[in-house]
């Protein structure tokens, strides 16, 4: 994916966070793009790719089906974050409210 469209995807998630939930922050964390809530990051952008954090179970089963894919820093993959494949703007908005809900405290 080319990074002009990820930008048009976390744009679109940061204006419907602004719109409806102002405790989310845009916020640049060792040179991310974050959003955040509750002092919790739950979903960025990293190399263009937008990634997201849920537990590993779901993150598991969006793999399976093709949505995401592993999400990976140095030789590690995180198990909590994931990058979203193939991303067309109304997954990108459903995942990350489904990744803000998990932040809530």
């Amino acid at each position: 994916m080319s990074d002009t469209k990820e930008s048009t995807h976390f744009a679109a998630v940061v204006a419907m966070f602004a719109a409806s939930d102002p405790s989310v922050e845009r916020v640049k964390l060792f040179g991310y793009d974050c959003l955040r809530a509750d002092g919790k990051v739950f979903t960025k952008v990293d190399k263009g790719r937008i990634i997201i954090r849920l537990p590993p179970a779901r993150i598991d089963a969006l793999m399976a089906a093709g949505r995401l894919v592993p999400y990976e820093r140095g030789l590690r993959t995180m198990k909590q974050w994931a990058a979203i494949e193939h991303a067309d703007t109304p997954l990108v908005l459903e995942l990350a409210r489904e990744a803000r809900s998990l932040v809530k405290t």
